[in-house]
């Protein structure tokens, strides 16, 4: 693949990146309201996103939010009540674990590993960021497809990393076999396996480049919060590599694979 090919791949992919980044912003709030009720009010016209609606004695409505505040209204105040599938799970610290759903995840990533040197002890760094998104069918299982970005100055080479990937969270059951209760832990995993697609960061006549598989298996802690998002610190090994094809004057062809296993620490956004 030419110089100017690689070129392109990376500006799309950047481009394609950056949309990836923020989408899972823009469908936040959309993410908020699944698996509750939204309590429509006459007078101000406001919308209450409650986790139950019961109905009391004396025509009146104890609404309990997904923020956990229980609230008591009279029923003429209220204008209509939308219900939707009920994808949460309250915890009881006042935090929301979604149960199933789309996703969207954003990850930072650090790696770092030791370089090779005959003469000296070197460890190289590099950061990425990579958005996926999936399906969650429960909080031990969810699958998903994303790409990223990850630099190594060291290399100059800009890997693009295409993948699937597979996670959650770990549970255990207690209490009578007939009736069990499940316990959700703030504990996950994560599998992805994909595909490297390097592209040089500076021109060569010589060089040409081949991606390669990459794995990278993690265990991570999760941060639950009050609108169903969740905050994941993983630690993980990431094993990748891409092959090097130097072509000389004389038609001699020199073939370099480059192992770039690292561990990995990653700052994941899932919404």
């Amino acid at each position: 693949m030419s110089f100017f090919a690689m070129t392109r791949i990376y500006r799309w992919s950047l481009i394609l990146l950056f949309l990836l980044v923020f989408l899972p912003f823009s469908g936040a709030q959309k993410g908020a309201e699944s698996g509750s009720s939204l309590v429509y009010l006459k007078n101000s016209g406001g919308v209450l996103v409650c986790q139950k609606v019961d109905s009391l004695a004396g025509d009146s409505l104890e609404l309990l939010l997904v923020s956990g505040v229980l609230l008591k209204l009279p029923a003429e105040e209220v204008a209509s009540i939308l219900p939707s599938a009920n994808e949460w799970m309250l915890l009881p610290n006042g935090r929301i674990l979604r149960k199933q759903g789309w996703y969207f995840s954003t990850v930072f990533r650090m790696m770092g590993a030791e370089k090779n040197s005959f003469n000296y002890r070197s460890y190289r760094i590099f950061l990425g960021i990579s958005c996926s998104e999936g399906y969650r069918f429960s909080p031990e299982l969810g699958v998903g497809i994303g790409f990223g970005s990850e630099p190594s100055l060291h290399y100059r080479v800009l890997l693009i990393p295409v993948f699937v990937e597979a996670g959650g969270s770990f549970s255990y059951a207690y209490g009578k076999s007939t009736h069990p209760q499940k316990t959700y832990l703030p504990v996950s995993w994560k599998f992805q396996l994909g595909y490297n697609v390097p592209a040089p960061l500076e021109r060569s006549q010589m060089a040409r480049y081949i991606g390669s598989w990459l794995i990278h298996p993690s265990l991570g802690v999760l941060f639950f919060t009050k609108r169903s998002n969740t905050v994941e610190l993983t630690t993980g090994y990431r094993i990748q590599s891409y092959m090097r094809i130097l072509e000389l004057p004389n038609e001699t062809l020199f073939r370099d694979r480059i192992w770039m296993n690292s561990l990995s620490f990653d700052l994941r956004f899932n919404f």
